[in-house]
């Protein structure tokens, strides 16, 4: 058993500040400045992303290829407040195009000039197409409460992962992608997910603010926690996997105890498709 370090302090100093903020921009902020706000986290998860990406090869940040994934995800992310999937359709391929024509220009001077396009583009469908989810679902109906409730799936989740690891952790889960990881939070993070997921599901359809939803279906129910759990470690793990391969520890350092916005939003860039796909085609009456 191990005792919690002095991080834990700074990271509930850091949730008694956010939270506030949270719930005012889920809950009470129009639609316009909600995927304004989502448009800036964008931004600064690229500049995350890149910083991990380009860490090893040592590139700027301010280069052709990056400069076009920060526009065409703010683009993309602006785009979604309209529900346009087509047109997000075609920003994802010009961007494809722009990085594919970039790197037959480059291929004589940079052979690894492949590997670039690979990396923009996986830039946009691991932050952008997730950050316009957000965005449609916060514009549809009772799409506030759905983004209240994966943000408490997702981070009582983490935080279920992170003492039950440090308190019972023994068993690496996968220590090649994230030594600190183990099986015991693991299964932390899936109690505690669930576990508050059925305590919402029981206050359905009262919850205050109006956040009016039907209880769903408990078998359906059990379900989308479990795989909301499971896409969220997957998300965090991802993101290890990208911080191991450049050797570094986190994306940034703009919450004090978390690390940067990247290791934040991590699992719930992963849990957002399933919150998508449950609240449009499985939970409708």
């Amino acid at each position: 058993m191990r005792k919690p370090d002095a991080s834990h302090v700074k990271r509930w100093a850091t949730a008694i500040v956010l939270i506030p903020l949270l719930l005012y921009l889920v809950l009470a902020s129009a639609n316009w400045f909600f995927a304004l706000v989502i448009c800036v986290v964008s931004c600064i998860a690229f500049f995350e992303y890149y910083r991990i990406v380009l860490h090893v090869s040592g590139a700027s940040f301010f280069t052709v290829i990056p400069m076009a994934g920060f526009l065409t995800g703010a683009a993309i992310v602006l785009v979604a407040m309209s529900g346009r999937f087509d047109m997000i359709c075609m920003l994802i391929s010009c961007i494809f195009i722009f990085s594919g024509a970039g790197a037959l220009c480059q291929y004589k001077k940079r052979p690894d000039a492949i590997d670039r396009v690979v990396m923009q583009v996986m830039g946009v469908v691991y932050l952008s197409l997730p950050m316009a989810l957000l965005v449609m679902i916060h514009r549809g109906p009772t799409g506030n409460t759905w983004i209240l409730l994966l943000f408490i799936l997702v981070f009582i989740g983490d935080t279920g992962a992170y003492y039950t690891g440090t308190f019972f952790g023994k068993h690496k889960l996968l220590p090649e992608v994230s030594p600190g990881k183990t099986i015991e939070g693991s299964l932390g993070a899936m109690t505690a997910t669930v576990g508050i997921g059925c305590l919402v599901n029981l206050a359905l359809p009262h919850l205050p603010w109006e956040m009016n939803l039907p209880r769903f279906p408990w078998g359906l129910a059990l379900l989308f926690f479990v795989i909301i759990s499971i896409c969220a470690q997957a998300g965090d793990l991802f993101e290890s996997l990208l911080k191991r391969e450049a050797g570094i520890k986190d994306s940034g350092v703009i919450f004090p105890g978390h690390g940067g916005l990247l290791d934040r939003i991590d699992g719930v860039l992963f849990a957002l498709p399933i919150v998508y796909l449950f609240k449009t085609y499985v939970f409708v009456s």
